[in-house]
């Protein structure tokens, strides 16, 4: 996992798996639960499905 603050989001991909994206957004007033601690003014703002990267096939 890869936590980063900004309004942009690059990562290269080195490895085949199964990658998806989830951003949250800053809310005033608001408190949401994240595992067991709680975390000021966040909220889910875009949970992606995930998708599948390959291995590249041999030419």
């Amino acid at each position: 996992m890869i936590d980063k603050e900004g309004k942009s989001f690059e990562y290269e991909v080195t490895v085949p798996g199964k990658y998806r994206l989830q951003a949250d957004v800053r809310v005033p007033g608001e408190m949401t639960v994240s595992g067991e601690s709680f975390t000021n003014n966040m909220a889910p703002w875009i949970l992606s499905n995930p998708i599948e990267v390959v291995a590249a096939a041999a030419l």
